[in-house]
């Protein structure tokens, strides 16, 4: 047990040295961050569909490169994939803008991609990386966003990761 110390005020306190702070918990907020991902069932042509989004993928692979699922005996799809920034924070607010916006700015763009080169999934990903034991984020998509998904066809995933070590075992 902590002894009791008096500050200038003669008010109680508790020395911090003799503070047992495995009781004590501190939020750590998750990284966030969104993807639009567009797949494709055979090898498209990827510096056409980046030149014609006019946005930059944060990684692409064509449906030769890609590894054959073992379950299915077939590669697995090629993509294009755009990702947001990460932010750390409690929502997903900011990642939800961003994606709104790209959305916005290239939707023209996007609808040429689809009826040009015929998609075969197109998916809006969510990734919460978990840094702190139930620290989880509020996870919202608004209306606004939900429209450019629906119109797209498009499928929402919602991934969260645990990425810290829980000392009960």
């Amino acid at each position: 047990m902590a002894k009791d110390y008096l500050n200038e005020l003669g008010e109680g306190m508790v020395d911090p040295t003799e503070i047992d702070w495995t009781d004590y918990r501190f939020s750590i907020p998750p990284k966030i961050y969104g993807e639009l991902c567009i797949c494709f069932e055979w090898d498209f042509p990827i510096s056409e569909i980046t030149s014609i989004l006019k946005l930059q993928p944060h990684c692409a692979q064509r449906y030769a490169d890609t590894r054959v699922n073992p379950f299915e005996g077939k590669h697995n799809p090629g993509y294009w994939e755009y990702r947001s920034e990460i932010v750390s924070d409690f929502g997903c607010e900011l990642v939800v803008q961003e994606l709104q916006s790209i959305f916005t700015t290239h939707w023209e763009e996007l609808q040429i991609v689809k009826a040009q080169y015929h998609p075969s999934d197109i998916f809006i990903r969510i990734y919460a990386e978990i840094e702190g034991e139930a620290d989880y984020p509020a996870i919202r998509i608004p209306n606004s966003l939900m429209k450019y998904i629906v119109e797209l066809e498009a499928d929402i995933d919602i991934v969260l990761s645990n990425n810290y070590c829980s000392a009960k075992h």
